[in-house]
């Protein structure tokens, strides 16, 4: 059903559910091998036999990408115009959402590995 469908993408957009939860830290303190297991496209710092490891910014930025992928498909399909007002409204709501997430998600972030300490030079 619709409204269930709209609650869970706006769920999904939350970047604080994302990056600021206890959700995202314990991805960060995953084995290498279960990471890479439970997602396929893995970033790391450096592309030299490093390990992988979780970077919530990263991750939170690829799945915003795919939401707003889904969301524009789904608005531009053809039949989207003789959908009623109760559908269309909702859904133009939810794309305002978007991109104004993906201009948050637009703004570049410092990528820091999470096994070094910040303060030492």
């Amino acid at each position: 059903s619709f409204p269930p469908v709209l609650s869970l993408l706006r769920r999904l957009m939350s970047r604080s559910l994302l990056i600021d939860s206890q959700m995202s830290t314990i991805l960060t303190k995953m084995k290498p091998s279960d990471l890479e297991f439970l997602l396929s496209n893995v970033v790391t710092p450096d592309k030299t036999n490093q390990t992988p490891s979780f970077n919530a910014y990263c991750f939170t930025r690829e799945l915003h990408l795919k939401l707003a992928e889904v969301s524009f498909n789904t608005l531009s399909d053809r039949r989207f115009a003789f959908a009623p007002a109760h559908i269309v409204y909702p859904w133009m709501n939810f794309m305002g959402e978007i991109i104004s997430t993906l201009e948050e998600a637009g703004k570049p972030k410092q990528i820091t590995n999470t096994h070094e300490n910040p303060t030492s030079s």
